[in-house]
């Protein structure tokens, strides 16, 4: 069978792969937060004020929430796998 050194690595530490992708997963999710933090910054330096624009910033902030709590949620999990995954290093 020919595997390649990612799919063998990933059969023998599937706990040290897993991390590794909710690694990648809680870096994606802080680069939109910091980008959604950017555009809610933009809107609130604006002059103009007007219901559209109150409602496009609550809903940022609904996303900026969701993004949060999802990136708790994923942490949480990497700390439990990571257990796993020092057992795979030793």
């Amino acid at each position: 069978m020919n595997q390649t050194n990612q799919e063998a690595w990933v059969q023998h530490q599937p706990y040290t792969a897993m991390l590794r992708q909710y690694r990648a997963a809680a870096d994606r999710l802080t680069q939109r937060l910091n980008d959604l933090r950017n555009e809610l910054k933009t809107m609130q330096h604006t002059k103009k004020y007007t219901r559209e624009s109150a409602n496009a910033q609550r809903i940022l902030e609904r996303r900026m929430d969701l993004l949060r709590s999802e990136y708790y949620e994923i942490t949480d999990c990497m700390r439990e796998i990571g257990i796993y995954a020092a057992k795979e290093a030793q």
